[in-house]
């Protein structure tokens, strides 16, 4: 989860959150105790989900909630071969822009928008 109203790209948590994966709780991520710091760590969530379709609900408590980014990614185990045959390098700064653009229209303005995937090989 990435929260959009900062100059510093890196992964945080909303002050509460609670994802569910086919009626059971996966993770939740609780406000930090008084006068102390949380680590904002990502969370793997495989084991929370089955094969096939899986119903999520994630349920955000932040001011404002909308300023955040949750994405997941459906990934499958390779070897090195198979990987270097399937990515071929990218510039840095290409890749960059490919990525922002997969959250924000291009050349439109600044915020998040809404996307929906189904077995989509990039979000929207």
């Amino acid at each position: 989860m990435v929260h959009l109203d900062s100059r510093k790209v890196c992964h945080a948590w909303p002050r509460t959150l609670r994802f569910v994966a086919n009626g059971s709780e996966v993770f939740a991520v609780r406000p930090p105790e008084e006068g102390h710091k949380r680590r904002d760590v990502p969370v793997g969530v495989s084991a929370g989900l089955r094969p096939g379709p899986n119903s999520i609900s994630v349920r955000v408590q932040d001011d404002p909630a909308g300023d955040f980014v949750l994405a997941l990614a459906v990934t499958r185990q390779v070897g090195v071969p198979e990987l270097r045959r399937r990515v071929a390098p990218s510039d840095p700064e290409e890749s960059r822009r490919r990525a922002l653009e997969s959250c924000w229209p291009p050349g439109g303005a600044a915020g998040p928008r809404a996307v929906s995937a189904s077995r989509a090989t990039r979000c929207g």
